[in-house]
């Protein structure tokens, strides 16, 4: 009876004492984030809870893996290599999807944070709102650019190029989605121009939404914290008779401003609401979608910039951007036979921005066709034509010029590429080539072929060699940009990056090997080795004419820098990929990823800033490591730890950090989650405006900040 008592008040006590520490712990929760993410997913294994028991004996908000069959989970279908589905596992590419559960389950809440997750990709936020989004390189950092634009990546939204021809790259402050509809981010690292054309140089990330048929319901989702203030997602679907369905959604986002190296307020918050909708048909062998949306939204940017109000010399002033747009796009897939099909898909697109250096708008409209069928019993061709026009107009400031400032390009471009199965159901070539011509880069021809080998179904060793190919952008062909001024003359005098219609599009051959292994059922290996041989690499040259020619409407003296095509150099390295699903409880997924970049000039000239610059955009190493946990049917736990190296050009060091997620379903109906983010640190920095370490006088359009630590909950509600 003593021996009871006594065990009985010592557990009372020690309940105390951790009930004590809890509370501390809660109470200066700044101070230990990730003591409080490990205590949740280690409590998250023993908790009894009780089991959701709707009355159809399903759970529609319970997408955990226990749902589905082990040994399914790595058959997963990829659509953008070929155009066509396909498995992952027999893709002749460095190839990665990022299912809807992976989406979800990241707590991300825009795109980006959820590419964190996919081997070999770099993601660097530059400030609350801007990111640089690249693989294999080349992050877009360029003299007098703030490092946003990664412009060897080509990026598509349900196979629609988001890729913006102004300054070839993504402003992925706009490329906003309703995280709960999309079905998976099929990212290839790797040349992908034979079949989607230029600017698909260093890789493609197809971000693909659900059908309309597989959100019927409402939801609705809601929550905030400490950086996402607010967001909102709203989404009705329904049906049109028996074979139509439809959905139209809504979303909100309020950001908070960061912190900049001083550790104040950096005034970099923002807001972007957005809505569209939806409607799939399915016809007798067709399938119809169509789908459109508009959005807009205002982000606070700091920025160091030369303005005519303001003096000869650069300044840091904070400036309201706004950008808007929308977009409509449909759809024709169309079968013949299970082994030939038809796709035609038409868009119109239109982007309006209005920022401190640059305001104007973009309208793309594009048609594509697309044709595959076999031809005898070892071929199938698959060939296409598809029509771009591009039309805009800018308005001219001070620190930003386009001459003309309208402009109309127009895009034509064909392809046709065969797999021949040498042997049956073992290997594979696949041949084919890209042709375009352009009003800006004139014509282009972007081969590649592609061998697999798949000696059984656990087993691929593929190969590969890919020509592609960077076209010219707007700004580089026809802009006008003040870089910086020049102290000491007895006239006040500017750099100024001046386009040039001689300027060619830069150029890669791609040689790519790997290997794909199915270690048991539930476990899967992947691995891939490049090498890549650049030439016509952007260099930027500066001419010193007899008289420095005055800049229009000023006093000022220009000194004019021109891009030219005179970097060479190699990119070679390798990445790392592994999934395990232990049980029906747990899963592990880690990768690693290693880089390295060697430029020369390709004429002699003697030019070591530009070389560095470019050089050490990218983090040599970078790793992941993620558990996902579901110790009950209705329980979620996520635990991930990512390290990216250092970017010796930005001054930026090399961090690890942690994130996770723990969500609990309360009903059939209603999902309670808390995500924490970047939770080692208070606070780091993953873009800066510094172009080497040892020069940071060039002007920077947009001013990096820090980015901070997290939390936020968020609730859903699906019926």
């Amino acid at each position: 009876m003593i021996n009871r008592h006594r065990r009985h008040w010592l557990g009372i006590a020690v309940a105390r004492k951790l009930s004590n520490q809890l509370r501390h712990l809660l109470l200066h929760r700044e101070k230990y984030p990730l003591a409080l993410g490990v205590i949740f997913f280690v409590l998250a294994g023993h908790l009894h809870a009780t089991p959701v028991v709707p009355l159809n004996g399903k759970n529609p908000t319970s997408k955990i893996l226990l749902d589905i069959p082990i040994e399914k989970l790595l058959e997963v279908e990829f659509v953008t290599l070929f155009k066509k589905r396909e498995s992952l596992m027999e893709a002749p590419a460095a190839v990665y999807s990022l299912s809807n559960d992976d989406i979800v389950r990241s707590g991300a809440t825009r795109v980006p944070d959820a590419l964190r997750l996919i081997p070999g990709l770099q993601v660097a936020q530059h400030n609350a709102n801007s990111w640089a989004v690249t693989a294999r390189g080349f992050s877009g950092m360029a003299r007098g650019i703030s490092g946003q634009f990664a412009n060897k990546l080509l990026v598509l939204a349900d196979g629609r190029s988001v890729y913006t021809p102004l300054f070839s790259g993504v402003s992925w402050e706009t490329q906003d989605f309703m995280m709960e509809d999309l079905a998976r981010v099929e990212v290839i690292r790797g040349p992908g121009a034979t079949l989607w054309g230029s600017n698909a140089v260093n890789g493609i990330i197809n971000i693909v939404s659900k059908d309309a048929s597989a959100t019927q319901g409402t939801l609705i989702s809601a929550g905030g914290g400490t950086e996402q203030r607010a967001f909102t997602h709203i989404r009705h679907g329904g049906k049109f008779g028996i074979r139509t369905y439809y959905r139209v959604f809504a979303k909100y986002l309020k950001q908070d401003s960061f912190i900049d190296e001083n550790g104040l307020d950096a005034s970099d918050d923002s807001e972007m609401a957005r809505g569209g909708f939806r409607v799939d048909s399915y016809l007798t062998n067709a399938h119809l979608t169509v789908q459109g949306e508009i959005y807009g939204g205002e982000f606070n940017r700091g920025y160091r910039a030369v303005r005519s109000d303001s003096g000869p010399f650069p300044e840091e002033f904070t400036y309201r951007d706004k950008m808007s747009g929308g977009h409509l796009r449909t759809k024709l897939h169309r079968d013949f036979s299970s082994t030939s099909a038809l796709d035609l898909q038409v868009y119109f697109d239109r982007v309006s921005t209005d920022e401190a250096v640059v305001s104007g708008r973009i309208n793309t409209f594009d048609v594509d066709l697309n044709h595959r069928f076999p031809v005898g019993e070892r071929h199938e061709v698959i060939w296409g034509t598809g029509y771009r026009l591009i039309s805009d107009r800018f308005d001219s400031t001070f620190a930003f010029y386009l001459n003309p400032a309208r402009r109309n390009v127009t895009l034509l471009s064909a392809f046709a590429q065969d797999a021949i199965e040498l042997l049956p159901y073992t290997l594979t070539l696949t041949v084919g080539s890209k042709f375009e011509h352009s009003d800006l880069s004139g014509f282009v021809v972007q081969p590649s072929a592609r061998i697999r080998w798949t000696p059984n179904t656990d087993q691929t060793l593929w190969a590969a060699v890919s020509r592609a190919v960077r076209t010219p952008s707007r700004g580089e062909h026809d802009g006008r940009i003040i870089q910086k001024s020049i102290e000491g003359l007895p006239t006040t005098t500017f750099t100024v990056f001046q386009g040039d219609e001689d300027f060619r599009s830069e150029n890669v051959i791609s040689t790519e090997i790997g290997y794909r292994r199915r270690l048991v059922p539930q476990a899967m290996f992947d691995m891939t080795f490049f090498y890549n041989r650049y030439t016509d690499l952007q260099a930027q040259l500066t001419t010193i004419p007899i008289e420095l020619p005055t800049l229009p409407n000023t006093a000022f003296r220009a000194l004019p820098v021109k891009p030219t095509n005179d970097i060479k150099g190699k990119t070679f390295g390798f990445e790392l990929s592994a999934d395990w699903q232990i049980n029906q409880r747990i899963g592990l997924s880690t990768s690693y990823s290693y880089l390295q970049i060697d430029l020369e000039n390709q004429r002699l000239i003697d030019d070591t800033f530009q070389l560095k610059s470019t050089e050490g955009l990218s983090p040599e190493h970078q790793a992941l490591l993620a558990v996902k946990y579901n110790p009950a049917t209705n329980l979620e736990s996520d635990l991930r730890f990512r390290y990216v190296g250092s970017l010796p050009s930005q001054d930026v060091s090399d961090y690890i950090t942690a994130d996770f997620r723990i969500a609990l379903n309360i009903t059939n109906t209603l999902k309670l989650a808390l995500v924490g983010q970047n939770l080692l640190q208070s606070e780091h920095f993953e873009s800066s405006q510094t172009l080497t370490s040892d020069n940071a006088s060039t002007v920077t359009r947009r001013v990096a900040s820090q980015v901070q630590r997290s939390i936020f909950s968020q609730v859903t509600w699906n019926f």
